[in-house]
């Protein structure tokens, strides 16, 4: 079985492209690939296969949401507003709230101040807890690259969560996303 080698500029977002439109042809894409990996060296270190990610981008940024929520799960557990629950669930999905709201509390929240109603910061702290789980693995810079660059500018200033509690919540994260399908 052939592994198939994942080009930088085809998983990356449009926007970390230059100029950011997709490439049109497979010789824009290399160009783009090659561009990318001058800019971001550390792409070089670890290319992922396709199997390792087969999420789309909206899935990702959905996963990344709903990681941000269970990081504050206590909060989202005392969510008495009907607005704020329907925004969040707009967000991570109504059966992903239900599932996070009948859960035993157990907080990973440190000193983030979280807006649970904020699809970008949701985005980001997600995106930020993602890279901690996953970190001295290589794959920091492709999981910026897979969502737009504003969400990897958002991303919360270190100390990032430390990597053992973001793999905890990952993992209760993982089983609320089981629960939605």
């Amino acid at each position: 079985m052939q592994r198939r080698i994942v080009l930088p500029a085809a998983w990356a977002h449009p926007s970390w492209l230059s100029p950011p439109v997709p490439p049109g042809h497979e010789r824009a894409l290399r160009q783009a690939s090659v561009r990318l990996l001058c800019a971001y060296p550390e792409l070089a270190r670890r290319r992922p296969s396709l199997a390792a990610f087969a999420q789309g981008r909206p899935a990702l940024a959905r996963f990344c949401r709903l990681l941000a929520a269970t990081w504050a799960a206590d909060r989202v557990r005392r969510l008495i507003g009907a607005r704020e629950r329907d925004q969040l669930a707009a967000h991570i999905g109504r059966d992903a709230l239900a599932h996070l709201q009948r859960q035993p509390a157990a907080s990973f929240e440190a000193d983030h101040s979280l807006a649970l109603t904020d699809r970008l910061q949701l985005t980001a702290l997600g995106l930020c807890l993602c890279r901690s789980a996953h970190s001295g693995q290589g794959l920091d810079a492709w999981y910026s690259l897979r969502l737009p660059r504003q969400v990897s500018e958002a991303m919360p200033e270190p100390p990032w969560p430390d990597r053992d509690a973001a793999r905890a919540c990952m993992a209760r994260a993982v089983r609320a996303w089981r629960a939605r399908c």
